[in-house]
């Protein structure tokens, strides 16, 4: 519908990692970035890859679950490809993905700023997965270490304001004082 996904691709020595920066992918003035340690994508092959990076705000739409929350207008696929084009599907260990937020998008969503995490979708199970994530509130980064690359979003838990009240006030009313009840024999009148 016209709508052209922001995409970014990154060189790295496959053998050797390195640290990836998208600048053209930047969420709220910060580039996401990817950590890849050396021989996390090959052990023996010293050509150059590329790691792509594209925005999918198809992510955005797809439910959580109960009583969590997708945070931001997109999510992103991540994916590491060797020197002919070829994606790679294995790694070995860990990558670790700086991802930023906005606070404007985790007020939108609802949802506890502490409770943020780095998940990706699997289509088979129709499920999200979350991985080991930090979340820098003072930077407004998650930090999350992921074993694969797919595609990932923020997600995060309904704050406790947010459930069942839009003004997020849950103070209950102060209990009624010099209150006098009345009855004649067939009603009774408070005053």
């Amino acid at each position: 519908s016209g709508f052209t996904a922001a995409n970014q691709s990154e060189t790295v020595a496959l053998s050797s990692g390195g640290l990836l920066k998208y600048k053209d992918i930047a969420v709220g003035g910060t580039s996401p970035e990817i950590n890849v340690p050396k021989n996390a994508l090959s052990t023996s092959d010293s050509s150059t890859g590329k790691v792509d990076m594209k925005s999918d705000p198809a992510l955005a739409g797809i439910d959580p679950g109960a009583d969590s929350n997708f945070v931001g207008k997109n999510g992103f696929e991540i994916t590491p490809k060797d020197a002919n084009g070829n994606p790679i599907t294995d790694i070995t260990g860990t990558v670790t993905v700086t991802m930023p937020y906005t606070d404007a998008d985790v007020t939108a969503a609802g949802v506890a700023e502490a409770k943020l995490q780095f998940a990706s979708f699997d289509a088979t199970t129709q499920t999200w997965e979350t991985f080991p994530t930090t979340v820098d509130t003072a930077n407004n980064l998650l930090i999350a270490s992921i074993s694969h690359f797919s595609s990932f979003g923020v997600i995060g838990t309904v704050s406790a304001a947010s459930v069942g009240s839009s003004s997020g006030d849950m103070t209950a009313p102060a209990a009624p004082s010099n209150v006098k009840l009345a009855s004649d024999g067939s009603k009774v009148t408070m005053t």
